[in-house]
């Protein structure tokens, strides 16, 4: 109400606990006061006293002269709000309402910011935030819940850099919760502070890197492998790469008989390698390989490792030889097979190292019967080689 009046003061004044003497003294010296005081919101009175003038104290609080008032709202004697260091208030009314024991607060009118913020005032406002305060925002408690009807969502903007990260549920029919960017940004999943998942702007993964940009996923540690497991039936299998060496295990642990490595295509099992190691062609499908072809052109040449399943063409216009070493100096394989030619008018002869038995040659040794004949070799048991083909004396 408006103070215009003595009366209309002390009748203000009556309804709070304020003694009598003090409201004379405040009567008796109502204009000169307001002007003249020992300090902000005092006056001395006539009766030599120092007591607090209203109409000073509330001028006073709108200039913000005074400071480290704590106000404080009673109803009936009970307590509503005490020691709050602001209370900002910017609307036509406040109306609280207690429906089955719930208070709400209702701001009608316009609302906007009020004052700077400081510590623990929330400002309230309609101008692009809804929150306004401390630069962080701590929440105590133990459920924070965002609802809504349909598409409650949770946003995150950086201004400077145009990042929006959100999180929000969407309804299309079924539930479906969405969690990202929808800038075009990266995003990371961390424990321990270290990026454990990273996914990139253009939609590649990587595990235990953020460089997404090497292919569709990268998976990067010391020994990287993916493991399988069957809830069915306790199958497993691994892919791991170990010292440059790409591991396919299937039943690492042995656990099912008839573990097999099936390779289909066009939904149709074309070949499988099965549990005896035996790579079985399903159909009427083949193995198709191109030989390799060593040519030499030398006097002598030893049979190599390399010449598995291989040609090797001997051209010299003068006699030449190949030799096959023993096991314990060159460590042939057993089913080891090479095909020898003589490409040149030189006639080349095959002949066996040191405790090497060549069946199908006579004394150790055999010559190509003819230019362009050909020979195959096989070896079927250690240091012990079958030949076959276009070569001299049978033994």
């Amino acid at each position: 109400m408006a103070v215009n009046t003595i009366n209309q003061l002390i009748d203000l004044l009556n309804q709070v606990d304020v003694d009598a003497t003090v409201l004379a003294a405040i009567a008796n010296d109502s204009s000169s006061s307001i002007v003249n005081g020992p300090g902000p919101g005092l006056v001395t009175t006539r009766l030599g006293s120092n007591v607090k003038n209203v109409q000073k104290v509330i001028a006073d609080i709108e200039n913000n002269i005074v400071s480290g008032i704590r106000t404080s709202v009673q109803d009936e004697g009970t307590t509503v709000v005490d020691g709050a260091s602001f209370i900002n208030f910017v609307g036509t009314s406040i109306t609280v309402t207690n429906v089955g024991g719930v208070a709400t607060v209702t701001v009608a009118g316009d609302v906007s910011k009020a004052g700077t913020p400081v510590d623990n005032q929330v400002g309230v406002w309609t101008s692009g935030s809804t929150l306004g305060g401390a630069s962080n925002f701590t929440f105590d408690g133990s459920t924070m819940v965002v609802q809504a009807d349909a598409g409650p969502r949770i946003e995150i903007n950086d201004t400077n850099d145009a990042v929006t990260f959100y999180q929000q549920i969407i309804n299309p029919g079924t539930p479906v919760m969405l969690m990202g960017t929808s800038t075009a940004h990266s995003m990371r999943l961390l424990t321990g502070g270290l990026a454990r998942l990273s996914i990139g702007a253009a939609g590649n993964i990587g595990i235990n890197t953020t460089d997404t940009s090497l292919a569709t996923l990268t998976i990067n540690d010391t020994d990287p492998d993916i493991l399988l497991t069957e809830i069915a039936g306790g199958g497993r299998a691994a892919i791991a790469l170990t010292s440059e060496v790409l591991n396919i295990d299937v039943d690492p642990g042995n656990l099912i008989a008839t573990s097999a490595i099936a390779f289909n295509v066009d939904a149709v099992e074309q070949a499988r390698i099965n549990d005896s190691g035996n790579l079985v062609m399903t159909g009427d499908g083949f193995v198709q390989t191109t030989e390799q072809v060593n040519p030499q052109i030398g006097l002598m040449y030893t049979l190599a490792l390399t010449d598995t399943n291989a040609i090797v063409t001997m051209s010299n216009v003068s006699a030449n030889t190949l030799t096959i070493n023993p096991v314990a100096t060159t460590a042939y394989p057993l089913g080891h097979v090479t095909e020898i030619i003589q490409l040149g008018a030189g006639a080349t002869t095959l002949t066996a190292g040191a405790g090497v038995t060549l069946n199908g040659v006579a004394a150790g040794s055999g010559t190509i019967t003819a230019r362009y004949d050909v020979i195959k070799i096989r070896h079927v048991a250690s240091d012990v080689w079958i030949v076959d083909g276009d070569i001299g004396a049978i033994a």
